[in-house]
């Protein structure tokens, strides 16, 4: 019997190989559609929906593509399509952050942000495969108009170790400019800060954060907030290499029109 989940997501925990407790994250700003993630803390990736994921072949695909098109220099609107097609049309989406001056890149730092790309395609490695759980009530928390049901999700998760020349670089991007991604708000930080100040990491990637701290030794990652009532349970050791090895796991609710209408047929 194939398990049922709304969808098929791909997240990279990006951070310096010498020290795996540094990380890169992101934060969704107001107007994400699930408000009880707003300012939380997120993993950078995307989902394996609409018409440009159609040709992304497998997990690995959707998060290099999701990178690609997301991490850029200023903070303009999110995809319309791919919002409509997650949370349902009529949502506010993701509007421009107005109190950030945006600078106009150098044609050195687009050229060195390409550099960064290449290395996180280069450096990419298998994590594992998670199964998310939020209760309906976890939603309502955030928003008392809250119409979502409980969500069922299965993200796979890289893990990217970059060395200390294309960290350092990506350090000195995100201080200049204050934000490196198109949909959300970026930022650098370590297991000692999420600790120490509490930050919270949505969609159950808390968990899967946590694990990784641990597994490179960073005992303090234990007093984690970890969010309350969500789970993320490891389903499989490794992201597998084609989403049609998914299809034959998971019922999947939302996966693009194309891949649909094959799966249809």
């Amino acid at each position: 019997m194939l398990l049922s989940v709304q969808n098929l997501s791909s997240v990279g925990i990006i951070h310096r190989a010498t020290n795996p407790g540094e990380v890169l994250i992101e934060t969704k700003t107001p107007g994400y559609p699930r408000i009880i993630f707003v300012g939380k803390g997120l993993l950078p990736g995307g989902n394996w929906v609409g018409k440009a994921a159609a040709n992304d072949g497998g997990p690995l695909g959707t998060y290099l593509r999701e990178i690609n098109e997301e991490l850029s220099f200023g903070n303009s609107v999110v995809d319309p399509d791919e919002m409509d097609t997650l949370f349902g049309s009529g949502h506010l989406g993701h509007p421009p952050e107005k109190h950030l001056r945006l600078i106009e890149a150098t044609l050195e730092d687009k050229e060195t942000l390409f550099d960064i790309k290449d290395a996180i395609t280069v450096n990419v490695e298998l994590f594992g495969v998670f199964l998310q759980d939020v209760p309906k009530w976890v939603f309502n928390s955030g928003d008392p108009e809250n119409k979502a049901g409980d969500y069922r999700g299965a993200v796979s998760v890289f893990s990217v170790p970059l060395p200390d020349k294309i960290w350092f670089q990506l350090v000195e991007l995100q201080a200049r400019y204050g934000n490196l991604s198109n949909e959300s708000q970026t930022f650098m930080t370590s297991a000692e800060e999420i600790v120490e100040k509490k930050i919270q990491i949505g969609w159950g990637q808390d968990r899967v954060l946590q694990k990784h701290f641990l597994l490179h030794g960073i005992k303090g990652a234990t007093k984690m907030s970890l969010m309350a009532g969500i789970s993320s349970i490891e389903l499989i050791g490794y992201p597998l290499s084609s989403y049609h090895e998914y299809l034959q796991i998971f019922d999947i609710q939302k996966i693009p029109d194309s891949i649909q209408r094959l799966v249809a047929t």
